[in-house]
């Protein structure tokens, strides 16, 4: 009998890293989660918010109206989240300032008349405004029944040609002209309030494909939070 030294792999490892935001290389501008093992808290405060691109866009609080860390958010499936500060003040800030185009995704839920996302001077602005959904950067761009509920959101940022997906990246809730304002520092939430909570978010520069939404979309439903976005 001779020994062939033949070695069979059934299965097993494709040898390709699985799609994370970091996937996007330079493209990626912010990348936050709640479960990230380095949020600094005091009194289950949130102090810094880590930004995970690389690009040195932490959170922090300027006002000293903290958001808790929620370890166990039953509204998003019992994960971490971020979120239940003041209505009608700023939460926290990050340092990213961009133009126009890019793109946001979020993860998390909203009450009635609140605000997702700020830039003070220069304004890019989603949220539940009276039961719809809106994102306005100097032009009010709505579409689609808001709820409380926990989504996938994803804001194509890009003037005239500007698009809402929540939860599907196959049909947009709203599409069309939603001004042309760039970020000139994010905010969670600014002058809009903000009564909710984020799981997780992530800022790339550019214009998203409807592919590369979907792909996004995908990454967000293998998380664990009880929401399906496709």
């Amino acid at each position: 009998m001779i020994g062939l030294g033949l070695g069979l792999k059934i299965g097993g490892d494709s040898g390709v890293a699985p799609f994370t935001p970091a996937s996007r290389g330079a493209s990626l501008l912010l990348w936050s989660k709640a479960d990230d093992p380095n949020i600094v808290t005091s009194g289950g405060l949130v102090q810094t918010w880590p930004d995970l691109s690389g690009n040195g866009n932490t959170w922090t609080d300027t006002t000293g109206l903290k958001a808790p860390l929620n370890n166990s958010d039953a509204t998003l499936n019992n994960k971490k989240s971020v979120g239940g500060g003041a209505g009608g003040q700023q939460i926290l800030t990050s340092g990213l300032s961009t133009s126009q185009a890019n793109t946001i995704y979020l993860v998390g839920y909203l009450t009635a008349g609140t605000a997702f996302v700020d830039g003070t001077v220069n304004r890019q602005t989603m949220g539940n405004n009276a039961g719809t959904w809106f994102m306005n950067a100097g032009v009010l761009l709505s579409g689609g029944a808001s709820d409380a509920n926990p989504h996938a959101f994803a804001m194509v940022w890009n003037g005239a040609s500007s698009k809402l997906f929540v939860d599907n990246s196959a049909a947009a809730n709203a599409s069309g002209n939603a001004g042309a304002n760039a970020v000139n520092l994010l905010e969670l939430s600014g002058a809009s309030g903000f009564s909710g909570a984020i799981a997780e978010i992530a800022v790339m520069s550019g214009a998203d494909s409807q592919a590369q939404v979907a792909q996004m979309f995908a990454y967000f439903a293998g998380r664990g939070w009880g929401i399906n976005p496709s």
